[in-house]
């Protein structure tokens, strides 16, 4: 398992819906739990999904939170092993949480871990990245307001509208290249808006779409499964009907199944419909832009 750590990179999936820092919350405490119980397995599964439901955020982050995400990215470099991965993780947790400390789950006094941990702090800070914020917008480095890119360590990016609304978050490593709503060129990032925010729609309207489109076959399955019963119930030839129970079962069951697919066809109709008028709770642009 440390292998597949040493092989596989961490890659961004596109996000096919965004998530809440409740379900942060929850990946941070799966994650945790897997690495005290030294779960290889299922600790790289679980941190790969920490970082996912990072880089799909749509709500704004606290820096203590902040601070366990890169805790996270910390034990990722020390199990890996990659010791520059593990010193900036746990040296950009210290920054964001100065009260945060190791918990005994993960290392007990004496461990080497602790001693990778206490030693972040020592990390030489380097000249911060300068990146141009977009007009009216405000850029956050673990829940605080800057206008600079930390160039020694890891750090949570989130750029917001003028009235705090979650445009999009990042999980920005180490030499890893800027989001693209943070380019050196300001023409460049004012284009960039608007298609960060086109490309967005275009993934919720395509999960919508496909949602509607997998409900509407079901809702036809079982519409046809209930034309079947149907037939089977007016024919008088029959033979698995033999009293008059018999033939009150069929017709409950196709009533059943009817209902059901009116039920199913009336919820493809919903995400059909959100889809085509692009419902995006939680996200939106600023109309200044």
């Amino acid at each position: 398992m440390i292998v597949l750590f040493l092989s596989v990179a961490a890659l961004a999936a596109p996000c096919e819906e965004f998530t809440s820092t409740l379900q942060l919350t929850a990946a941070l405490k799966h994650a945790e739990k897997a690495y005290a119980d030294m779960d290889a397995e299922a600790f790289f599964h679980a941190q790969q999904d920490v970082f996912d439901v990072v880089d799909c955020l749509s709500e704004p982050l606290d820096a203590q939170t902040a601070a366990r995400v890169h805790q996270m990215e910390g034990l990722v470099g020390y199990i890996t092993p990659d010791p520059l991965r593990a010193q900036a993780g746990f040296a950009a947790a210290r920054h964001a949480d100065p009260d945060l400390e190791l918990s005994s789950r993960f290392a007990g006094k004496g461990h080497p871990l602790r001693g990778v941990f206490d030693e972040a702090t020592g990390l030489a800070e380097q000249i911060p990245i300068a990146v141009d914020v977009p007009q009216q917008a405000i850029l956050t480095v673990d829940a605080e307001p800057q206008e600079t890119i930390p160039a020694e360590r890891p750090s949570v990016l989130q750029l917001m509208d003028a009235e705090g609304v979650v445009l999009d978050t990042e999980y920005h490593r180490v030499s890893a290249p800027l989001p693209e709503w943070l380019l050196t060129e300001p023409v460049d990032v004012f284009a960039s808006a608007p298609e960060i925010a086109r490309r967005r729609r275009v993934r919720t309207r395509r999960t919508l779409w496909i949602s509607a489109g997998a409900t509407a076959l079901v809702a036809g399955g079982l519409y046809g499964t209930a034309y079947v019963m149907g037939q089977r119930y007016d024919d008088p030839s029959n033979p698995n009907i033999e009293t008059r129970s018999d033939l009150d079962t069929l017709k409950q069951q196709t009533n059943a199944l009817a209902y059901t697919s009116f039920g199913v066809g009336g919820a493809a109709v919903v995400l059909g419909t959100a889809a085509a008028i692009d419902l995006r709770p939680g996200i939106r642009w600023s109309t200044t832009w």
